[in-house]
């Protein structure tokens, strides 16, 4: 039976967007960082349309997190995340 992993990092991310990591997962949750003065923009690798602002968060149900990319308004930001992960 597989169990439910938790991994979490952090990503500095800027205007040029960067894809949130490499890691498989179930489902990804992704803070804006709280410190953030950046709006922050989340998305597809085609196309990063949700709007998150400092503090603001979204779930995602995606199989990697290499799946989501972000990227800032101007300047650079952080986005925070935490993934469910199966481990066999």
């Amino acid at each position: 039976m597989p169990l439910i992993g938790l991994s979490a990092g952090t990503l500095a991310v800027s205007t040029e967007g960067s894809a949130l990591g490499t890691m498989s997962c179930t489902e990804v949750l992704i803070q804006a960082d709280p410190s953030n003065t950046a709006v922050v923009f989340v998305g597809s690798l085609s196309a990063q349309t949700i709007k998150l602002s400092a503090g603001g968060t979204l779930t995602v149900p995606t199989s990697s997190l290499s799946a989501l990319m972000a990227k800032t308004s101007a300047g650079s930001a952080t986005i925070n995340w935490l993934i469910n992960s199966l481990r066999f």
